[in-house]
């Protein structure tokens, strides 16, 4: 489980969280690719957890027959500590799904459940959320629309989202605004998430491939649970940026919508469990470094040669 500028100096638009129900989509005229990121700015709360269960593209039906509404299941499902996002790191939430071309008005976020655990220790947590082994909520973190109809994130240019070709939308979630309210003497804390977002279009690049446990190595039980190759997390690393993938439970990770860079490839040799429990893996890509030039992709594979729960 798992802000500076992240990955691209344009700023095409912010987005802020809201209510309202005013939406359009115009232009649709082909078919492109849209990369949804997730990043944060850094906040002082010890862990922010957050579990997204779908993102949610808003437009309306039109004349010309666009979607009315479409909607996107995250690579990541579990909870993801928002502060494992902070200082430039991002996590992408959706690869390249095939949209149709047009300008869009809003970016929505369904949440099924959040947590937040203070510098003191308290844990905050929505209501009938199912934490981690070893957590125990000591007050509720109330998060209105939170499973229902989710936090629309609508963008402040009048404009809109133009998604042609391949577009890169990086939406920083601040957790510091996010969680920081309390209500009154209740005792109870309030998320109102402060959503913004960048975006740009570009012929982009992919690293991907396979990863492997060398023979006679298995990845122990930790932190109260099973694991499997979906453990490990691959990591990119640019002069400006850091990037982390996603491996399913067959050992396949991508790094998807890449600009052209250099890519140092390693991977995340430490998992620190709620429970304090902590994974170990020790590991190795096939290529240490990828350049890439636009629209370029590589294949790296990474072989598990350790891991240890301590």
């Amino acid at each position: 489980m798992n802000s500076r500028r992240i990955l691209v100096p344009l700023v095409a638009a912010m987005v802020l969280a809201a209510c309202d129900n005013d939406s359009g989509i115009g232009g649709v005229d082909g078919e492109s690719r849209l990369t949804i990121r997730l990043t944060d700015a850094p906040g002082d709360l010890e862990e922010a957890w957050v579990r997204i269960s779908k993102v949610v593209l808003i437009g309306g039906d039109g004349d010309d027959g666009g979607p009315g509404r479409l909607e996107f299941v995250p690579l990541e499902t579990d909870y993801i500590n928002l502060l494992d996002l902070a200082h430039g790191a991002v996590m992408e939430l959706v690869d390249e799904a095939a949209v149709p071309g047009g300008t869009y008005q809003e970016l929505r976020f369904v949440l099924d459940e959040a947590f937040v655990v203070l510098k003191d220790g308290r844990v905050y947590a929505t209501s009938g959320a199912t934490l981690p082994a070893g957590v125990e909520a000591d007050g509720e973190l109330n998060c209105p629309s939170c499973g229902q109809s989710g936090f629309k994130a609508k963008f402040q240019s009048s404009g809109g989202l133009t998604i042609e070709d391949n577009t890169i939308v990086t939406v920083d979630f601040d957790a510091a605004k996010s969680f920081g309210h309390q209500a009154g003497n209740s005792g109870m804390w309030i998320m109102h998430p402060v959503l913004r977002a960048t975006a740009a279009t570009i012929r982009l690049g992919a690293i991907y491939g396979r990863v492997e446990l060398a023979e006679g190595v298995m990845i122990p039980a930790c932190g109260g649970q099973e694991n499997g190759l979906e453990v490990f997390r691959p990591r990119a690393v640019t002069d400006s940026d850091t990037l982390f993938a996603v491996t399913d439970t067959t050992g396949y990770y991508r790094f998807g919508a890449l600009l052209p860079d250099v890519y140092e490839l390693d991977h995340v040799a430490s998992l620190t469990f709620t429970n304090g429990d902590s994974l170990t893996i020790a590991a190795s890509p096939s290529e240490a470094s990828v350049t890439l030039a636009q629209g370029d992709s590589a294949e790296v594979d990474y072989q598990i040669t350790a891991a240890a729960c301590h």
